[in-house]
């Protein structure tokens, strides 16, 4: 995708996420762009795990060109993520972009999309099935941190560690409320912080 077409196909995207102030998911915002006349997802895409990777490859190198670009020009901030993708008000303090963020890194970087193959998709897709019962706890999980979404790995890992000092049984904490933090910060893990 040229440069002029993607600036265009994040405005329409800009546009739509405008119109839920809660954030939607990748799913939904697909439909609101077919809806809008973006003909880029085809009624076959989701049948084909190959394309449909490469849709949400596509889609998700556009957000994050966005999110770069609404940070650039103090516009806004866009929170990106498996759950739920939310615009919210540019602040000065937002999290640094140049920070390392393999996600982004990855999404950006379009010979990941070149390179990756049929197979490929098919590892991933058995690797996320693999764990997929660990996002049936995730919102106990989270619970037992006492965060709800919207979250990120950094928020998870930072209130694991405040808790963990506080509950580690060689500082005089319960050696089972500990367990229970790790428990969670496993489940977390694999969630926002995937290997």
């Amino acid at each position: 995708m040229d440069s002029e077409k993607r600036a265009a196909f994040e405005d329409l995207i800009l546009e739509i996420l405008g119109g839920y102030p809660g954030g939607i998911k990748e799913y939904d915002l697909i439909q609101e762009l077919t809806r809008a006349g973006y003909d880029g997802f085809s009624e076959r895409w989701m049948r084909d795990s190959l394309t449909l990777f490469r849709g949400h490859f596509s889609l998700f190198h556009s957000l994050y060109h966005l999110r770069n670009r609404l940070h650039k020009e103090e516009a806004g901030c866009l929170d990106i993520n498996s759950i739920r993708i939310t615009l919210e008000p540019y602040t000065n303090v937002q999290a640094d972009l140049s920070a390392a963020d393999p996600l982004a890194g990855y999404y950006l970087d379009v010979t990941n999309l070149e390179k990756t193959t049929r197979k490929d998709v098919e590892k991933l897709l058995e690797q996320f099935w693999t764990c997929y019962p660990k996002f049936e706890n995730k919102d106990s999980a989270l619970a037992e941190f006492g965060l709800e979404e919207p979250v990120d790995y950094r928020s998870v890992k930072s209130r694991y560690r405040e808790l963990a000092k506080r509950h580690h049984p060689d500082h005089g904490g319960d050696s089972e409320r500990f367990k229970e933090l790790n428990r969670a910060m496993m489940t977390l893990e694999a969630i926002y912080n995937p290997a």
